[in-house]
């Protein structure tokens, strides 16, 4: 099947792609609704340095706290940090599983972090995240005073709260209805063409019946050869049935050879006496004929 003829037919069938994406959407809106709510909320850090006294020293503290704030996000998962939230919280979940629903990321060359939480309600994700990003705070300041330092050369502080989602961040519907409506119209094309073969094949095998049908009530042809003349026809004449035989009709010239024997003979006999009648009669009656019916003797003539 050629692309034109795939488009046309496709294009004549338009009504099975429609009645298809409107079932793939109809089976894609019920996965929607059978899928658990998954709720995200971020909170944002922001990743200081204290300045130190000294010509140019606000530029060099804000690019030590740029190249800081790049190896903070790791620090949310670790199990210190995490074990602080589940504390904190009351949550039900162990370190692993909290693991998985909580991530950390420092955009390009700025000084802040984003801690993201995922959860079954969007009040639990905003709580989650909060106190993620606040207890995150507490070990960058544990671990940059470390080693007998007084003061920590960063502050980090959670600049913007996680507030509750109002949409679930999974499942998407849009593109849950998009995937299915275009899953929809391929397998209603799948359909149309599927149709289009067997309808195609019927008509075949209807075709075949037919001229076999009939082939079998037409008369039987025999093939003449080709004409002198060259024409490239083939001529073609019935074959005739042969009619009974038939009783062999007598000879006009026979019917009328005797008729007139026999009418000469007695004339003659008339006229000449009944001898002479009698052998001419009897000569003229005998007289041998032909194969072809005519009589074999010379002519009479006859003498009134």
């Amino acid at each position: 099947m050629t692309l034109d003829a795939l488009v046309l037919l496709l294009w004549r069938r338009a009504w099975v792609l429609v009645i298809g994406a409107m079932l793939g959407v109809g089976v894609a809106f019920g996965l929607t609704a059978m899928m658990t709510r998954v709720y995200a909320a971020t909170a944002t850090s922001f990743v200081s340095a204290v300045a130190a006294p000294g010509k140019g020293a606000s530029y060099e503290s804000a690019q030590f706290a740029v190249s800081r704030a790049k190896s903070y996000p790791p620090l949310l998962k670790s199990p210190e940090v995490l074990q602080a939230v589940i504390t904190d919280l009351g949550l039900t979940q162990s370190v692993p599983d909290l693991v998985k629903a909580v991530s950390a990321v420092n955009p390009v060359d700025t000084l802040l972090v984003q801690v993201t939480a995922e959860a079954g309600t969007a009040e639990e994700a905003a709580r989650i995240a909060n106190a993620a990003a606040r207890h995150m705070s507490l070990r960058i300041q544990t671990l940059e005073t470390a080693g007998g330092k007084r003061t920590s050369p960063v502050d980090v502080q959670v600049a913007v709260p996680a507030t509750a989602p109002q949409v679930p961040s999974w499942p998407r519907p849009l593109i849950n209805y998009v995937l299915g409506a275009v899953a929809g119209s391929v397998l209603g094309a799948f359909a149309a063409l599927l149709a289009d073969g067997l309808a195609r094949a019927r008509r075949a095998r209807a075709e075949a019946s037919q001229e076999s049908r009939a082939s079998r009530r037409s008369p039987t042809f025999s093939a003449a050869p080709l004409s002198p003349a060259g024409d490239g026809y083939q001529r073609v004449s019935p074959t005739r049935v042969p009619s009974p035989a038939a009783a062999p009709v007598p000879s006009p010239g026979s019917t009328a050879l005797s008729t007139t024997g026999s009418s000469t003979g007695s004339n003659t006999a008339s006229s000449t006496g009944s001898s002479t009648g009698s052998n001419a009669g009897s000569h003229a009656g005998s007289a041998p004929l032909s194969t072809d019916g005519l009589s074999t003797r010379p002519p009479v003539s006859m003498t009134r």
